[in-house]
């Protein structure tokens, strides 16, 4: 059960990012979604560069096939995350993007024969879903929920093949192909020209300081990603993508701290219609999580 306690610790530590992220949006160069996709992804070559070397085995076909398709699909996801929160609110496009990446992950689990969920992990993940979608307000525009559901899709399937990555090989060696398909992807990315001049116009106009916050936030992503790639190694795909609900339970919880320091950003959690609804969401994934650990 430590990756489902594994999982929640990175869920906690996504929820400052994205705090954080709240902030930086405001920033007109930062909220281009190709360049929150690079800053996301561009940690990856420092991870592959300090990955150390003597547990990296030449890798099988297949095992590259995977890293490649894991690159691409993770890189791609982001993209359309991010196109869907410049069109709808984030408190809308979240939830809807992990509950969708959990059910897409619970499905293809059958495809990929890696195995479905039974008895109270079954009762667990689906109160954790239902109480993830009860989290958002559903405000979405047509092209925004088919962004937001492109995402969730691509996100699931980045988790079955990084499921698949660890299935042929040690956790190491994997995390090694799996990052490098990261890096190919983030180069399929920069073939289009249209992203590549959003990245050169925001490393122009942006301050140092904002690089320096953006870079030290996607510092902690990357380390709660770490947390989220070693619960996928040791445990089941579709319920990790199901404890991303738990998020927004964190989120909740600082919303309601800095709610008057900062009321710009927290306005809609703090009505109270709003408190109710995600206190009704906060209690079913809290009973989601018991059904979790009773055996």
């Amino acid at each position: 059960m430590s990756w489902i306690i594994i999982t929640i610790l990175a869920q906690a530590i996504f929820a400052i990012v994205t705090l954080i992220d709240r902030f930086m949006v405001s920033t007109p160069a930062i909220n281009k979604p190709a360049v929150y996709t690079f800053y996301n992804n561009v940690l990856l070559f420092i991870v592959v560069g300090l990955l150390p070397f003597g547990v990296v085995l030449v890798p099988t076909l297949k095992l590259l096939e995977f890293s490649l398709l894991f690159g691409v699909t993770l890189t791609f996801s982001l993209l359309f995350l991010y196109r869907a929160l410049k069109i709808s609110e984030a408190s809308d496009v979240s939830p809807v993007f992990a509950a969708i990446s959990a059910i897409a992950a619970f499905g293809l689990g059958f495809l990929f024969s890696l195995g479905g969920l039974t008895g109270n992990f079954l009762a667990g993940f689906a109160l954790l879903v239902i109480g993830t979608l009860v989290m958002s307000y559903f405000r979405f525009t047509w092209k925004s929920l088919f962004y937001v559901c492109l995402a969730g899709c691509l996100s699931a399937l980045s988790s079955i093949f990084l499921k698949e990555i660890f299935s042929q090989t040690s956790f190491w060696n994997g995390l090694f192909w799996a990052e490098l398909g990261g890096v190919t992807g983030v180069l399929f990315f920069l073939l289009v020209p249209s992203n590549r001049k959003d990245i050169r116009e925001n490393l122009k106009e942006s301050s140092s300081g904002i690089k320096t916050t953006v870079i030290l936030n996607k510092v902690m992503a990357a380390f709660a990603y770490f947390l989220i790639i070693y619960s996928i190694n040791l445990g089941n795909v579709s319920m990790v993508n199901a404890l991303g609900g738990t998020q927004f339970v964190f989120l909740l919880f600082l919303a309601l701290i800095f709610s008057r320091k900062f009321p710009k950003y927290f306005r809609e959690a703090t009505g109270v219609k709003e408190i109710l609804e995600k206190s009704v969401a906060t209690a079913v994934i809290i009973a989601g999580l018991v059904f979790l650990f009773v055996k």
